[in-house]
């Protein structure tokens, strides 16, 4: 009947429509492709064969979670921690060394105060400085000469002390039981009378030199009459029983004999030094007293008398020739 009907319209019968489930296969989806005009005039871009043959979108798949990237710490080399605590040592040595650079500058200031503004450096023993000793820089030109000579005596002094306790050590080998006592009292002589004869005659006379001070030129004077009193007594040598060989006079050299030669030789020598000291001390006594004077010391006031008998001399002649004219 379908057959007929359809030939009763004059044409071919329409085809059945397919379900869906019949196209749920891909073999039977019909197959379509496109194709992008071309143009050819217009060259293909440099590069575009080679990214569409190794592109892959599989690799370009969005991610739905962010993770940031994990901390790493800092990998320390081996022996930092050593170089550190070197760093830190260096540091806490360069601070002690600045805290003391402090203190020697806080006490700098403290002697420029008590100076009264004027530093001076200690230069004098060089062995141990203790205070300032500069002749050519503190001195006046006019009175250098003249300290020098006190210097020079008191450097005699300590040579002659240590001389005198050299020969106390001699005679010591020869009587061990009777030379003690004078061998400790040499040895008290030097400790006690160097730094003694020193501060007060020699000091003083330093400082009177330097400042032109009365009361100094008064102290000096005092002092070193009682050196030159020490060094005539050092010459003769009186003998006294608990320092018969303490020193080494001309008394004590005769002495000296009757232990032997060469102790008596040794006191010889001494006795002689003493004599020395004795009289370039008075000598120099007598100098500082006409320098101090105002007279320029015992060598400018003979210059001074030889200028004056000269004078007189020269007007002596004068008026003999106008008498005979």
């Amino acid at each position: 009947m379908s057959g007929g009907a359809g030939g009763a319209w004059g044409g071919t019968a329409a085809p059945a429509p397919h379900d869906d489930d019949d196209l749920d296969s891909p073999a039977e989806r019909p197959q379509t492709t496109w194709n992008p005009p071309q143009q050819p005039n217009a060259p293909a871009p440099a590069g575009a064969s080679t990214f569409l043959s190794t592109f892959q979108p599989s690799a370009y798949q969005a991610s739905t979670s962010f993770q940031p990237a994990a901390y790493q710490a800092p990998v320390v080399a081996p022996g930092g921690g050593g170089e550190q605590s070197a760093r830190l040592a260096a540091l806490n040595k360069k601070e002690k060394e600045l805290e003391v650079k402090e203190l020697k500058l806080k006490k700098l200031e403290a002697e420029l105060k008590d100076a009264g503004g004027v530093l001076v450096k200690k230069n004098w023993p060089i062995c141990l400085p203790m205070l300032h000793h500069d002749i050519a820089g503190e001195i006046p030109d006019k009175s250098k000469r003249v300290v020098r000579e006190f210097y020079l005596c008191w450097w005699a002094l300590l040579f002659i002390l240590w001389y005198q306790f050299f020969c106390a050590s001699i005679v010591m080998g020869y009587k061990a039981d009777k030379a003690v006592a004078s061998w400790f009292l040499t040895l008290v002589f030097i400790i006690c009378g160097v730094p003694i004869s020193f501060l007060t005659w020699y000091r003083s006379m330093y400082k009177a030199a330097q400042n032109d001070s009365t009361a100094s030129y008064i102290f000096f004077f005092i002092m070193f009459l009682v050196h030159c009193g020490f060094s005539i007594w050092s010459t003769v040598a009186f003998p006294v029983s608990s320092a018969k060989w303490s020193f080494c006079g001309w008394m004590t050299a005769i002495a000296a004999f009757d232990e032997g030669n060469f102790p008596g030789i040794i006191y010889i020598v001494g006795a002689s030094m003493w004599t020395i000291l004795s009289l370039y001390s008075l000598w120099c006594l007598k100098d500082s007293y006409f320098f101090f004077r105002g007279k320029g010391g015992v060598d400018e006031q003979k210059k001074a008398q030889e200028d004056v008998a000269i004078s007189q001399f020269a007007a002596a002649q004068q008026g003999n020739g106008s008498q005979r004219v």
